[in-house]
């Protein structure tokens, strides 16, 4: 018998309260709660390049990017890249078109993720900006990549982060005890 393994929180991005916690499928099939547990988080990490790049390099929202595959190279003094990387975008195509970010964001594309990490020019200052929103920076790697959503971090850590850009960008540690009344 298989059962789909599932982790899920809302929180209130003002107050940070949790309003719904979901560990998993039940106690009674899986006793594993996967909401602080750590897995690859892939595009969801997305926006994160994308808010780097804004602040860091005031890039607008507007600007526009060829889908075409963007490289960053061996020997880049700021990667430090033992061989040249050059993603591809999910469907393993590139249109060659000109994208607003605000697009390519919601088209996933891998291809302007890639660009946006090689013009913030250092995993650096997307590992701080990261920080800001509440993730442990040691959780980020010091590789490329991370623009892409290889770190593993816990429903807990996104849900925290992502409460930044529905709060004016202040991010709200995620709370589920407001007081304790008893002894």
């Amino acid at each position: 018998n298989m059962h789909m393994q599932l982790g899920s929180i809302s929180v209130d991005p003002k107050s940070g309260y949790v309003k719904t916690w979901v560990g998993g499928v039940g106690h009674d099939y899986f006793k594993y709660d996967h909401i602080n547990s750590n897995r690859q988080v892939g595009s969801t990490f997305k926006p994160f390049i994308y808010g780097t790049a804004i602040i860091e390099q005031a890039t607008s929202p507007c600007e526009k990017v060829q889908d075409i595959q963007h490289s960053i190279s061996a020997g880049d003094k700021n990667f430090g890249l033992m061989k040249s990387w050059a993603p591809e975008n999910s469907n393993k195509k590139f249109s060659g078109e000109y994208m607003t970010l605000k697009d390519a964001l919601r088209q996933s594309k891998n291809s302007v993720s890639v660009h946006l990490m090689k013009e913030v020019g250092d995993t650096e200052p997307f590992r701080n900006f990261v920080s800001n929103l509440g993730i442990d920076k040691e959780k980020i790697p010091k590789f490329p990549s991370i623009c892409l959503g290889t770190p593993e971090l816990s429903v807990m850590d996104m849900a925290g982060s992502y409460t930044t850009f529905a709060n004016d960008g202040v991010y709200t540690k995620p709370t589920f005890i407001k007081t304790i009344t008893d002894a």
